[in-house]
């Protein structure tokens, strides 16, 4: 949708106007925002959430939702036991020397930068910022053509 927003844009509006790069922000900001509407309206929250904050009737009335099966069905049974064993797992996970727990949950935050995981963030931050460097995306729809867009003279 970008890509045909710019190439429309490009196409039927002067390069000297503002609007040039007001109207495919536009319309990529317009899909995010119904999503989010309908994401804060419309779904639950996720049974595994609900567990963590102690509300096992109400994670196990969504599962059966999500699933279109009955509360009582084995199915859920088990996979309500497996959320319950992960979050179980998650809270009791040994710690590395000299690491202590966090208060405000970060503690998967600071396993990227452990060493063996450091060296892939970096390479695939780099590899994302590349290619949006150079417009491999397709074309305008970059940030490289987002960019030349905005500041263009």
């Amino acid at each position: 949708m970008a890509y045909w927003a710019n190439y429309i844009v490009s196409q039927y509006l002067p390069s000297t106007t503002s609007k040039q790069w007001q109207i495919p922000l536009a319309m990529q900001i317009i899909p995010s925002g119904l999503l989010i509407l309908c994401s804060i309206f419309i779904l639950p929250e996720s049974p595994r959430f609900l567990v963590k904050k102690g509300q096992k009737a109400k994670a196990r009335k969504v599962l059966s939702w999500v699933r279109n099966l009955s509360e009582e069905d084995e199915y859920i049974n088990f996979e309500m036991e497996e959320i319950e064993e992960a979050i179980a797992r998650q809270e009791n996970r040994p710690l590395l020397p000299g690491q202590k727990r966090s208060r405000f949950g970060l503690d998967l935050f600071r396993e990227l930068w452990w060493k063996g995981n450091r060296e892939r963030v970096v390479i695939g931050l780099g590899l994302m910022f590349g290619q949006n460097m150079t417009g491999i995306q397709g074309g305008k729809s970059s940030l490289y053509g987002t960019l030349h867009a905005f500041l263009r003279p």
